[in-house]
């Protein structure tokens, strides 16, 4: 029997992470001359946290299937 040591979901938090923030960068650039300031921020996070949301959770039951 051979026992995989590393962290589980390495991979999966690493591709979230690199999908979820351009997303927020990018909607930033797009969402600050229409919103203020503090809206804008809001919303682009909020979207950001979505997709790596979605992406990790994609990302992990790939690697568990």
């Amino acid at each position: 029997m051979v026992l995989d040591t590393r962290p589980p979901y390495w991979g999966p938090g690493v591709v979230a992470a690199l999908t979820g923030s351009p997303v927020v960068f990018v909607l930033v650039d797009h969402l600050h001359p229409r919103l203020d300031r503090l809206l804008a921020d809001a919303a682009a996070a909020e979207a950001g946290v979505l997709v790596a949301l979605l992406v990790f959770t994609a990302c992990s039951r790939l690697r568990n299937s």
